[in-house]
């Protein structure tokens, strides 16, 4: 393990059923042979913007910067964390304020043109090939919300890429279909806008800051975790209902 987490989560109620913030209709089921939802291809996260790590100006002039300036790396956040350490990088890790005040200033970002939303839908017990040991999640989230909002995450469109995966917990991030999308209607010189249940599919390769993600699956961590045999699991998705975002937080052995 790269560094030891150093903060803890509150624990939220725990629910059997599946939990949704909003009631949203055409949204794509999970896939039981993949874990995935129907119709995704799996590929890998593309990472950049390296160079963000030293600030600006000293990327700019430091021999350093030149080993960071336009280096591309795909993988997870921990291959990721892993790579950046070995050429004498390391991203350093939060503590329990650090990472409040951290997720705080993701979720401020948020609004109509960018995520994150409070429009979202979230389910538990789906996703992965079952559910996880919530402290490996925890580990996870730790991992996203520790980077700084330079390092950019690419994705290709209607496909799922493993943002995180350690002991065998994955979080995939997949670009693809939102849940619902707005239509403006000009009636008697009068516009209104509404919600309607029309997809839309991406067509085209999104980039986000890689922090972003650490928000919906620490609310997959809050909000779909369960008590079994002593033992604290998680599973679930979280989804923007207007941006084309989807994260699923479960099982996964391949390469964990």
């Amino acid at each position: 393990m790269i560094f030891l987490v150093l903060f803890f989560f509150v624990l939220a109620a725990s629910t059997s059923a599946a939990t949704k913030l909003h009631t949203v209709g055409d949204v794509p089921a999970i896939d039981s042979s993949t874990g995935l939802p129907y119709g995704y291809a799996k590929n890998d996260i593309v990472w950049s913007g390296f160079e963000s790590i030293l600030g600006d100006s000293e990327a700019m002039t430091s021999s350093e910067g030149a080993v960071l300036t336009g280096l591309v790396i795909n993988g997870t956040v921990e291959h990721i964390m892993a790579q950046v350490e070995g050429i004498g990088f390391p991203i350093k890790p939060l503590g329990y304020a650090a990472f409040d005040a951290k997720i705080a200033a993701i979720e401020a970002r948020g609004g109509e043109t960018e995520p994150p939303t409070d429009n979202r839908t979230r389910t538990c017990r789906v996703g992965g090939g079952g559910p996880i040991q919530r402290e490996y999640l925890t580990e996870g989230v730790g991992y996203l919300a520790a980077l700084g909002d330079g390092l950019r995450c690419s994705n290709l469109p209607k496909t799922c890429g493993r943002i995180s995966c350690s002991r065998s917990s994955g979080i995939w991030w997949c670009n693809g279909k939102s849940f619902k999308r707005p239509i403006s209607q000009v009636v008697h010189s009068l516009k209104f806008e509404e919600l309607t249940d029309v997809p839309a599919d991406n067509d085209h390769m999104v980039e986000y800051k890689c922090n972003l993600f650490a928000v919906y699956a620490r609310d997959i961590h809050d909000n779909c975790w369960w008590d079994e045999n002593h033992i604290r699991l998680a599973q679930g998705e979280d989804g923007e209902n207007e941006f084309k975002i989807r994260v699923v937080a479960g099982k996964e052995t391949a390469g964990c």
